[in-house]
């Protein structure tokens, strides 16, 4: 008896692991989710940039640390399943914010690596020809997910209430790259990233907004108003570093990144404000919130490279500001997060 109740409970295991195994829905874990791992290797990054200023070493470890485990968690829970109902690939593709935040993931592991070079390869010591290797495959792998969002976009039809800011995570992820590539000495492809980004972020940044006066205002549109807080940030960023290469001159790499901080101080605190007025609808949806750690992070990082140069407490102080703001939004983010599990499980 007890024999064949172990062979039929395994047979239930294999067909429907995500009703057995785990207490959540795995099909729920969608490349959204990666922006937890994102938003956890933010914090990492961020503190790294101020731990020149402060005593932040431990703080950028630990985060370093979690994130890494977050992001193996949430890369095997989103390979389950695909295991457990193929036909999410196709809906994720026909999605246009799912297939948005599949850059997500080779985005976190290009954070990941950049945390741990520029901390002296003293976090996960690898050999050099790793970081090249994960450098070339996400450069590469980002530009075909930039072209199959647009491909997807032009030629299939699109509900207008899906284009949010979302949609720029693909090209502000081949900007990106640059974090990495700097250390590399990858001036050239930075460069390349640097067009890819700025372009789209001018094009589809566009077309967002005029969608955005037209339809109705949800809470997926509220949020994402934040993110091109990260695309200006990281285009600052990338062109300070392609400055070390001699690419662009030294002082008008730090003049045009002033000019983008500029825009970016505007942009974050209407979009800071604008989140918290609409608290109690964003709050239902904590990935919403997980979204805005990366460009809030590049914001509070962008303020303090240009603060080593120009010496200007006020870029300091606007560093500071966008860092603590990152703490408390990956605090609330990790509570509703928690908490959503814990209720899903519970009706489970």
């Amino acid at each position: 008896y007890w024999e064949e109740e172990v062979r039929v409970s395994i047979t239930e295991c294999l067909k429907h692991p995500s009703g057995v195994l785990t207490p959540v829905d795995v099909r729920k874990f969608g490349p959204e989710w990666f922006s937890v791992a994102l938003g956890t290797l933010a914090v990492s990054i961020n503190s790294l940039r101020l731990s020149s200023l402060f005593p932040l070493n431990l703080v950028t470890s630990a985060f370093f640390y979690l994130g890494l485990l977050v992001l193996l968690i949430v890369a095997v829970l989103w390979v389950l399943r695909a295991v457990v109902d193929s036909s999410v690939v196709q809906q994720d593709y026909f999605n246009v914010a799912r297939l948005s935040f599949l850059p997500v993931l080779p985005l976190a592991l290009l954070v990941a690596l950049t945390v741990d070079i520029d901390s002296g390869n003293s976090l996960i010591p690898l050999p050099g020809s790793v970081y090249s290797l994960v450098y070339y495959a996400s450069y590469a792998a980002l530009f075909f997910l930039a072209v199959v969002l647009g491909v997807r976009i032009l030629l299939h039809e699109v509900d207008p209430n899906s284009l949010t800011y979302a949609v720029l995570i693909p090209p502000v992820a081949v900007t990106a790259t640059s974090f990495l590539g700097i250390p590399l000495r990858e001036y050239f492809l930075s460069a390349i990233s640097i067009g890819v980004g700025l372009m789209l972020f001018v094009f589809l940044g566009s077309a967002v907004v005029s969608v955005h006066i037209r339809e109705s205002r949800n809470p997926a549109r509220l949020t994402s108003s934040v993110l091109p807080v990260g695309v200006s940030s990281i285009i600052a960023l990338s062109l300070l570093g392609v400055s070390q290469g001699g690419l662009i001159p030294e002082g008008l790499a730090f003049f045009t990144a002033l000019v983008l901080v500029g825009f970016e101080t505007w942009n974050f605190f209407v979009s800071i404000v604008t989140v918290a007025l609409s608290f109690r609808k964003v709050k239902q949806q904590p990935l919403l919130l997980w979204a805005l750690t990366f460009p809030v992070s590049t914001y509070s990082s962008a303020s303090v490279e240009l603060f080593s140069w120009y010496h200007h407490m006020l870029l300091l102080a606007l560093s500071l500001v966008a860092y603590f703001t990152l703490i408390a939004m990956w605090v609330i983010a990790t509570l509703l997060t928690l908490r959503s599990l814990v209720i899903n499980g519970k009706r489970k």
